[in-house]
């Protein structure tokens, strides 16, 4: 039984009948982050340098990843297909870390602190690096009365929905993530699993479907916002 990470080699599956996959499908997640910045974009996020185009910054988890090359190809996609002229200020890989993301974003900031309009983020924890720099040169901070002036602030958008992210989405210092529900996961791989032990069919009896591969038992990801 994979789960979360699938073997990027079918040959895996081809070589034993036995083996199956629960997971996401590894392009959504990029695509819902994409559709939440969109939606951001078109209802009030604003242009900081009125050049007409979004320019964001990427944090990269790593090109050795899949799920990485997948979400950041994925989200600029969905934006541009969502009518959005987009412009790629700078890329890092920060390795699906909060310490290298937040030094990525003040050297980003350095440059360019008046042009970048969102951060787009593989993960939570890079998103959260990235708001700690920016907090520090004076963005994303609510006034006394806890409001933001949109002149100052760069939307955020991460993937995962861990607490600290749930927490900056509340206060309204992260703007949104993707959440990939570890709950359903466990259970979809729960019931397999006794099906498998038990000598039935994987999907037997349950209310899991394969997708087209016959192997993969797919698991949604969720948008995540403060609405």
């Amino acid at each position: 039984m994979f789960f979360n990470r699938e073997p990027s080699d079918g040959n895996v599956y081809a070589s034993y009948d036995k083996a199956r996959f629960v997971g996401t499908r590894i392009e959504e997640a990029g695509e819902i982050q994409g559709e939440l910045i969109a939606k951001y974009w078109k209802e009030g996020g604003h242009d900081r340098n009125q050049n007409g185009k979004l320019d964001y910054v990427l944090l990269h988890g790593g090109i050795d990843n899949a799920e990485a090359v997948a979400r950041s190809k994925y989200a600029v996609k969905t934006l541009e297909e969502a009518g959005i002229e987009v412009n790629k200020i700078a890329e890092q890989i920060a390795g699906w870390e909060g310490g290298p993301a937040q030094q990525a974003m003040e050297a980003w900031l350095a440059k360019d602190a008046d042009n970048i309009d969102v951060v787009i983020s593989n993960n939570d924890t890079m998103a959260i690096g990235a708001i700690t720099a920016l907090q520090s040169a004076g963005l994303n901070k609510p006034d006394q009365e806890g409001k933001f002036d949109i002149a100052k602030f760069v939307g955020v958008f991460g993937v995962d929905a861990v607490e600290d992210a749930k927490v900056a989405i509340k206060k309204g210092t992260m703007t949104g993530t993707v959440k990939q529900d570890p709950e359903l996961m466990a259970k979809a791989i729960k019931a397999l699993s006794v099906n498998a032990l038990e000598g039935k069919e994987f999907i037997e009896g349950t209310e899991y479907e394969y997708d087209d591969s016959k192997i993969a038992v797919r698991i949604p990801y969720l948008p995540y916002t403060a609405e």
